[in-house]
C-alpha cells in the first residue's frame, strides 16, 4: 500500500478536505516561531498547498502571498481562504518583481522541488526579499532516525538535507544566517506515519490523533533532530 502511495502522483498529491483544511502541529509550530517576521510584513509563502499556514498567519501579516504548482490546491485555498491572494507559481521562477517581500517561508518544500534546483530557488527568493529580508527555511534532516522513519525516502527518493549542506547553499546565494537549530523528535515522525496511513487508505482523522497535536507541539518546540529550521536575511549588494 505504502510502495503504490509514494509512488503514485496522483495518490500523493489529491487534497482531503479532512485532513488539508485546517493547519496540522507542524503548521502552527512554525508560525509561533516566525509570527515577529510575519506580522505586519509582506509575506510569501512558496509551496502552501491548501494554505493552512496562511489560515493562522495571514490576519497577523500585512500581506499575504501563498503559491503552489498543485492547481486543485491553489483552488481549495481560494476558496477556504478569499482574503489571502493564492498563485499557481512555481519557486524556479517566481512570478514576483525584485525586493518585492519582507519575508519568505521556505517550509518543507526545499525537498520537493527539482533534484538540482535548490540553488535557483533559493536566489530566486534573494530576489524577491528587500535588502534585509527574512527567509524562514525547514527541512527534514539528514539523520538516521529521520530517514528510517520516512518511507518516502526508500521508495521515492524523497531527500534530506545536513545544516551544513543547507547552510552552504545559502551563504552561496546570498544569504546571511541569523539563527539555527534542529527540532521535532521520534513522537512527530510515528504521528506523521500514522496520519498518512489513515489520510491515503481511510480518509480521515480519527479523534484520538486530533487529541495528540497539543503534546506533539510541545515536543516539537523542543531541541530536536527530525528537522532543520533556520532564519536566514539577504545580503544585497550594489
Amino acid at each position: 500500500m505504502f510502495k503504490k502511495l509514494f509512488k503514485s502522483e496522483d495518490i500523493r498529491r489529491c487534497v482531503n478536505p479532512n485532513f488539508d483544511a485546517l493547519p496540522t502541529y507542524g503548521h502552527i509550530f512554525y508560525f509561533e516561531s516566525s509570527k515577529e517576521f510575519i506580522k505586519g510584513k509582506v509575506v510569501l509563502d512558496v509551496g502552501c498547498w491548501t494554505g493552512q499556514l496562511e489560515h493562522l498567519a495571514y490576519k497577523s501579516a500585512k500581506k499575504m502571498v501563498g503559491i503552489d504548482t498543485n492547481q486543485q490546491a491553489i483552488a481549495f485555498a481560494k476558496k477556504n481562504l478569499p482574503d489571502v491572494k493564492f498563485i499557481l507559481a512555481r519557486a524556479e521562477k517566481l512570478p514576483f518583481s525584485n525586493s518585492y517581500f519582507d519575508t519568505v517561508l521556505l517550509i518543507g518544500v526545499i525537498e520537493h522541488v527539482p533534484k538540482g534546483s535548490e540553488k535557483e530557488v533559493l536566489r530566486q527568493i534573494h530576489r524577491v526579499l528587500k535588502p534585509g529580508g527574512i527567509l524562514i527555511l525547514s527541512t527534514d534532516n539528514k539523520n538516521l532516525l529521520s530517514i528510517i522513519f520516512d518511507p518516502a525516502y526508500f521508495l521515492i527518493g524523497h531527500r534530506h538535507y545536513s545544516m551544513k549542506e543547507i547552510s552552504k547553499m545559502l551563504t552561496e546565494t546570498g544569504f546571511k544566517i541569523r539563527k539555527k537549530r534542529f527540532v521535532g523528535n521520534v513522537s512527530g515522525l510515528i504521528y506523521s506515519i500514522v496520519s498518512l496511513f489513515f489520510k491515503y487508505t481511510l480518509g480521515f482523522e480519527p479523534k484520538y490523533l486530533q487529541r495528540v497535536k497539543k503534546f506533539l507541539l510541545k515536543e516539537h518546540a523542543k531541541e530536536g533532530f527530525t528537522h532543520l529550521y533556520v532564519v536566514a536575511e539577504t545580503i544585497k549588494t550594489n
